[in-house]
């Protein structure tokens, strides 16, 4: 077999037992090549799923790698994880507060929820839970509430490469005009429960959703 070949074949089948994001420097340790040969194996490999015939394609994630199941197939990915018991809902209410997450890095649930004025507890811990959103450290005020952002299975899910590859998005109006969630007013009235089930959106396994 032609030592690139199997090379290719090496980085294929590390990043297939991981099913997760793997880093190139830990790729290319793995595989027992420098980083710059690992970067053109990954090139080849790419290539490689650009036939037609094949389900998979390999996808960056903010500077790591990783195999997904191609768009084009997330029906038919989609129909399988339902009748497998793996379908994940998100209300509308769930959105919000994922997107509020996601252009807002590192923000508190009390930020979360003067944004909205409504409570927002159940919606985090959901979002958590599927692993869309994960905890960012604690803030140093009093109190020393948590923060959270989005996790790179949020990247996965909405077909993103990196963070940056966020739309363009202006949060002053969501604000009311503040710079800083934590530090300006929210919206006023009264906190109102979460609202419906969640419902409108497939969670992936290890790769499209």
């Amino acid at each position: 077999m032609d030592s690139v070949t199997e090379l290719v074949g090496i980085m294929e089948s590390l990043l297939f037992s991981s099913g997760e994001p793997v880093g190139l420097a830990k790729l290319s340790e793995a595989a027992g090549v420098d980083e710059k040969t690992a970067k053109s194996l990954l090139g080849r490999l790419s290539e490689s799923y650009a036939d037609p015939g094949r389900g998979l394609e390999l996808i960056e994630l903010n500077g790591k790698y990783q195999l997904c199941s191609k768009l084009s197939y997330r029906g038919n990915v989609m129909r399988l994880r339902k009748d497998l018991g793996g379908k994940v809902e998100l209300s509308q209410a769930s959105l919000e507060v994922l997107g509020i997450v996601a252009y807002n890095k590192g923000i508190t649930k009390s930020a979360i929820e003067r944004i909205r004025g409504v409570n927002s507890d159940s919606i985090v811990a959901r979002l958590v839970d599927y692993e869309l959103v994960e905890d960012a450290g604690r803030l140093e005020s009093p109190g020393r509430p948590m923060r959270y952002r989005v996790t790179e299975h949020f990247l996965r899910t909405f077909g993103l490469t990196s963070f940056g590859d966020l739309p363009p998005f202006e949060m002053l109006e969501i604000y009311g005009g503040a710079k800083g969630a934590d530090e300006g007013a929210g919206p006023d009235g009264e906190p109102e429960p979460d609202s419906g089930d969640d419902q409108g959106m497939e969670k992936g396994g290890g790769g499209q959703p």
